[in-house]
């Protein structure tokens, strides 16, 4: 579920008890109700950026950084579109530079992105 309700870098949804201060300025949250999590992330391209976004728990703590995607063909960069939660962990969305958008699922128990599918 997407949160509209926050100014970067603090996250505050209070019908969750949820209220902390990133340590990094987002531009999109999504929390993850079934792991009580919440998964915040950037705008940006690959080459520009360490990391594409981050997940925390409901108290704050940083539970992992979310790595870009390698990029593609030609070294076409990548950027955040969108994330939605997946039983897995998130499905992240990324637009590719002069390529078709494509996702990937990152398992919040492997802690990595275990699938890769191009965007319909």
């Amino acid at each position: 579920m997407r949160i509209e309700t926050s100014e970067s870098p603090k996250i505050e949804v209070a019908e969750y008890s949820i209220s902390f201060v990133a340590n990094f300025e987002f531009t999109y949250a999504a929390l993850l109700l079934k792991k009580r999590l919440v998964a915040l992330f950037i705008d940006g391209w690959s080459g520009d950026l360490p990391f594409v976004g981050k997940v925390y728990d409901f108290q704050g703590n940083e539970i992992v950084q979310i790595p870009f995607p390698s990029n593609g063909v030609g070294g076409r960069q990548n950027s955040f579109w969108y994330a939605s939660e997946t039983e897995e962990g998130l499905w992240i969305g990324f637009h590719q530079q002069s390529e078709r958008d494509f996702g990937g699922v990152f398992s919040l128990n492997e802690m990595e992105f275990i699938s890769f599918n191009e965007a319909r």
